[in-house]
């Protein structure tokens, strides 16, 4: 929490610019079109046009907590400062490219090789 105190704009910059590659990201991966959105009626913030506004305070909040979480218990981790921040963002990017695997549809023969290992 010390660390906080003194370098809390180090925190604020570190969420801004990690929301700002994710959402970058994403629109070069999967770019915001009717074609890729849904097959469902659209949603609250499509219907309304605050669909960008939207998944910009959902990365903001997603990466702040994700912060929170780093300050709450950095004392705890092992290593120098950098090594926690390390692997800390290691963890949390395992955890979701894990979660991003397990939603791919691919071929029978893949799933199970990757599903064997999660």
């Amino acid at each position: 929490m010390k660390a906080f105190k003194k370098d809390w704009w180090k925190f604020i910059l570190i969420i801004i610019v990690s929301s700002f590659f994710n959402m970058a990201l994403h629109g070069l991966l999967s770019p915001l079109n009717s074609s890729n959105t849904s097959y469902f009626e659209p949603s609250f913030f499509v219907e309304n046009g605050i669909l960008i506004p939207a998944v910009i305070v959902w990365e903001l909040l997603a990466f702040g907590i994700l912060a929170l979480i780093y300050i709450l218990i950095q004392d705890n981790l092992l290593g120098k400062r950098w090594i926690k921040g390390f692997l800390y963002g290691v963890s949390f990017g395992g955890l979701y490219f894990k979660n991003i695997c397990r939603n791919l549809k691919l071929n029978r023969f893949v799933t199970e090789n990757i599903n064997s290992y999660m």
